[in-house]
């Protein structure tokens, strides 16, 4: 159960900002350039990361002389003089007689009209404009925006789509026309992947979307998605309707890149009212426990308790909790090795955020923390969270008190809870005495997968979260939704 012992890597590797695969590279025709100059002092992660690729990398502290590149990045010192006009017409032609024939350049500048004509004149006409809106920039580039540009023999159209995804979708009914293509990295966590919408042409609905992982050290994760929508659609169960297909997999200058269904419909925290007899939340509940009672298999109780005690001792060493409450976890471990209980498909992120409303049902988004045989109920514990935190927003509560008043008190959205929980461990086939364990545990895992990311000072959510549920399992509102 991989997913139990977070083999994700140290926090370093996920840290937000922290360069990997520089977002723009993917609007370049060539991913995998083999020769690449820096002008100016090159930002030390992307330098390192054209290293890990095996390309040969040079660095000037001024101007660009041979050998020729492939990509040249305009970085660094030299950002304040490059922005005066004339300074980047004499740049560009001195780049021109750099690159080589087929040359990419990436550079600190608005694609202006006189830019983009100096450019133009020089032979680089194929001009792909970053704008924030579609690309997190990388670090310590500026100002006033970013230009990719291709030297080419021959122009294809303007708005053509990057070769790479033209030969990755080649011949499939997802391949992107011109102008039908955009991109957005939608987070600062390298983790999150660059997502590219593809239609026919601009402005047309979109026939598919491809997922590319943004360093190679992500790239288990997103195969493990397509493996685990794979395996979902082919047990032929009704669950298999609630995720996206997974239409094709391959790799893209060593990243892993998925295509999947595009699934027309607008977020659920857009549609829902938070309220719990609100249809939405009714659907996401029985989505949840459908996926429970459709991948259900026995298992026996080592299998979680093993994983879980590494777990404990990870998460008493970054948490440091209470005597009190190491011991209870410890005893709430010992509880499931003596159990038989279902393993389930776990989706391993089943917050708000990550359900889309479609034709009036909940659709199940990003499944590349998925596991199976995983624990069972935690689905549906995370999402009960996520969803006592909105709703209490809605309130005008912080997160912490819209916890107590909705979970850890007796209160409408506690009453329902409890329904929820009950109904998913007879329909799963749970033991009574294992939904206190699972309950608790559920936020010791949540708290070990949260450090993973955080910086050893920074302080989580989850580690704080997880002793105050112990502690408050006496009160009303616990009592009623984990009552044996």
């Amino acid at each position: 159960m991989d997913i139990l012992q977070l083999s994700e890597g140290p926090a370093v590797d996920n840290a937000p900002n922290a360069a990997t695969c520089p977002d723009w590279l993917l609007l370049l025709d060539d991913p995998e350039p083999n020769r690449v100059i820096f002008v100016g002092r090159p930002d030390p992660a992307i330098h390192q990361w054209f290293v890990e690729a095996g390309a040969h990398v040079w660095a000037h502290d001024a101007g660009v002389t041979s050998p020729p590149a492939d990509l040249v990045v305009i970085s660094g010192n030299d950002r304040k003089a490059l922005g005066r006009q004339r300074a980047r017409s004499a740049l560009i032609a001195e780049l021109a007689e750099a690159c080589g024939p087929e040359a990419a350049l990436v550079a600190p500048w608005p694609a202006g009209d006189e830019t983009t004509q100096e450019l133009t004149k020089h032979g680089f006409i194929t001009l792909r404009p970053i704008r924030a809106t579609l690309v997190s920039p990388p670090r310590g580039r500026g100002p006033g925006g970013f230009v990719a540009v291709r030297n080419h023999d021959a122009a294809p159209h303007p708005d053509a789509p990057p070769s790479w995804l033209a030969a990755f979708t080649e011949n499939q009914p997802w391949a992107p026309g011109p102008g039908g293509w955009s991109l957005r990295v939608p987070s600062a966590y390298p983790s999150q992947k660059a997502v590219l919408m593809l239609g026919p042409t601009a402005g047309a609905a979109p026939t598919g979307v491809l997922k590319l992982t943004r360093h190679p050290r992500f790239n288990s994760r997103l195969d493990n998605e397509f493996a685990q929508l794979r395996g979902l659609t082919s047990m032929g169960r009704a669950a298999g309707n609630r995720a996206p297909a997974a239409l094709a997999t391959g790799r893209v200058a060593g990243m892993s890149a998925v295509v999947e269904e595009v699934i027309q419909g607008r977020p659920f925290l857009e549609m829902t009212s938070f309220k719990t007899n609100c249809p939405l939340v009714l659907d996401a509940v029985a989505a949840i426990t459908e996926l429970g009672t459709t991948t259900a298999q026995p298992v026996p109780g080592l299998s979680f308790a093993d994983p879980l005690s590494d777990l404990l001792d990870r998460f008493v060493a970054r948490n440091r909790p209470p005597d009190l409450v190491a011991g209870f976890l410890a005893d709430q471990i010992a509880v499931l090795a003596e159990s038989q209980i279902p393993g389930v498909l776990f989706h391993g992120d089943m917050g708000t955020w990550n359900l889309l409303v479609s034709g009036g049902s909940v659709r199940i988004l990003d499944w590349e923390s998925a596991e199976t045989p995983g624990p069972p109920l935690w689905d549906l514990m995370y999402f009960v969270r996520s969803l006592a935190v909105r709703s209490g927003r809605r309130r005008g509560l912080g997160r912490n008190r819209a916890i107590r008043r909705n979970l850890t008190m007796a209160s409408p959205f506690n009453a329902a809870a409890t329904d929820w929980f009950r109904s998913y461990a007879t329909r799963v086939g749970l033991p009574a005495e294992v939904l206190a364990p699972l309950f608790h545990l559920c936020w010791m895992h949540r708290a070990v997968k949260e450090n993973a990311r955080l910086a050893p000072d920074q302080p989580g959510h989850y580690g704080p979260l997880c002793s105050h549920l112990v502690m408050a399992r006496d009160q009303p509102g616990l009592r009623n939704l984990l009552a044996n």
